[in-house]
């Protein structure tokens, strides 16, 4: 028995086929959670970075909704827009307000144009910071 290695019976184990199909099977679906997984890692990583990039953008919104504001505001108080009113006049400037978005709704330049011509310089800048103000979002 030279040169002949001598087997063990209790060391070599036969692998049956249905071993091997389960093995494969693991091995498969191993497979397809790493795939899975790979896969929901690369798409939280592209909502991550959409939603940083709307955050930039919502940013740069915001800071010129209030540099706008800020530059409203300096035109209220350029032409002392809306101080010592009476009821009356504010009751009358509402109305012109609620006339003046009637008409950019219905997008007539010409009645715009009427419209604004036909009142002061004061007034028309009262009503056009308001109804951007409005607009906007702003306290008006």
């Amino acid at each position: 028995m030279k040169g002949r290695i001598q087997v063990k019976p209790h060391i070599v184990k036969m692998v049956t086929a249905e071993e091997i199909k389960e093995k494969n099977e693991k091995f498969l679906k191993d497979m397809r959670d790493k795939q899975f997984k790979q896969s929901i890692q690369e798409n939280l990583k592209d909502i991550v970075r959409h939603n940083t990039e709307l955050v930039s953008l919502n940013n740069k919104i915001l800071n010129k909704i209030n540099s706008l504001d800020d530059t409203l505001l300096l035109f209220n108080k350029a032409f002392n827009v809306s101080s010592n009113k009476t009821e009356e006049e504010l009751k009358v400037n509402n109305a012109l307000l609620l006339e003046l978005v009637t008409i950019i709704d219905s997008k007539d330049d010409k009645m715009l144009a009427n419209f604004i011509g036909g009142m002061s310089g004061t007034i028309g800048v009262e009503l056009v910071i308001s109804y951007l103000k409005m607009k906007l979002g702003l306290t008006v």
